[in-house]
């Protein structure tokens, strides 16, 4: 008996904190979880700041109702520093209770910064706003760094 109730609190504390994988889901649950998602970190006494951009392009010769959603994220550290090791894994991008999660397509890496970039989200918006939210891992944990209200811009 004492196997059984190990095992199902083991799942049930997984189930709690998974991670989606690459695409489009509709999860109230894990969409709040992700909102909740610090705005700050401090990591190795550094603090840390996310920023993003989200846009679709609309100019010729893109598809009629738009591109797919793009965005590019900014891992950046106070003073010019980032702990070392930070390790990117995965982007959410919230609209409501739907999620883009997603890969990166391209990732540079300094002392004082990490972007991300991730194409071919979905045709939300332009002119809502989304909660971006980037995982990484740094010394064998998981993290997750937010920012709030960012307006899906559009490309004429």
């Amino acid at each position: 008996m004492k196997w059984f109730l190990s095992i199902f609190l083991s799942l049930a504390l997984f189930a709690c904190d998974k991670e989606l994988g690459v695409g489009l889901h509709e999860d109230e649950k894990m969409a709040k979880q992700l909102r909740n998602a610090p705005e700050d970190l401090r990591l190795e006494g550094i603090n840390l700041d996310l920023s993003a951009d989200v846009w679709r392009d609309f100019m010729p010769p893109s598809e009629p109702d738009g591109s797919p959603m793009m965005a590019v994220v900014e891992l950046d550290g106070e003073n010019g520093l980032l702990p070392d090791g930070i390790e990117p894994v995965r982007l959410y991008v919230v609209y409501g209770n739907d999620i883009w999660a997603t890969g990166f397509d391209d990732v540079s890496m300094s002392d004082d910064e990490i972007q991300v970039s991730s194409r071919n989200g979905p045709k939300w918006g332009p002119d809502v706003e989304v909660d971006v939210v980037l995982m990484f891992n740094f010394d064998g944990k998981s993290y997750e760094i937010r920012d709030d209200d960012v307006t899906i811009e559009a490309t004429y």
